[in-house]
């Protein structure tokens, strides 16, 4: 089981997890730091929905390069090798949407890349356990077999 788990949450290349949890840190950090820490109707210091509100955002950074993982992937495969000329200032208010959803989704997201990579190194082109060479391929460690 536990083999399962390494595959599942060491998936994703190291280089391509720490990216974009550098990218979208200013969000959460930005939510983070405008949550107010005090219920203003009762005085009290915490109340339990601003914990929630703080599990949240924190889980959702974390899992976050996975949600990514899966909209990049769609797009891949929806626009294959095509390339899209734009307004640079276009393309960056695009991107950053895209980011605000991805991080807003990130708990829908996230668990259909986990699938995703399970299948991948289960049944897919990383059938072989973690003994060959890795890879990288859009992302994902794969692995060579000695066969």
């Amino acid at each position: 089981m536990f083999r399962k788990l390494g595959w599942i949450f060491g998936g994703l290349q190291p280089a391509y997890y720490l990216r974009h949890f550098i990218l979208i840190s200013p969000l959460p950090l930005i939510v983070l730091t405008h949550m107010p820490l005090t219920d203003m109707a009762t005085h009290t210091v915490i109340n339990w929905n601003q914990v929630q509100g703080f599990a949240f955002v924190a889980i959702s950074w974390l899992i976050y390069p996975f949600s990514r993982f899966v909209y990049e992937s769609v797009v891949n495969w929806i626009m294959g090798d095509n390339v899209l000329i734009a307004n640079a200032f276009i393309w960056l208010i695009a991107k950053l949407v895209t980011m605000v959803l991805c991080f807003s989704f990130a708990v829908f997201l996230a668990p259909i890349a986990w699938i995703y990579i399970f299948w991948y190194f289960k049944f897919g082109d990383g059938k072989c356990d973690f003994n060959g060479d890795l890879q990288d391929r859009d992302g994902i460690i794969t692995v060579e077999c000695d066969d």
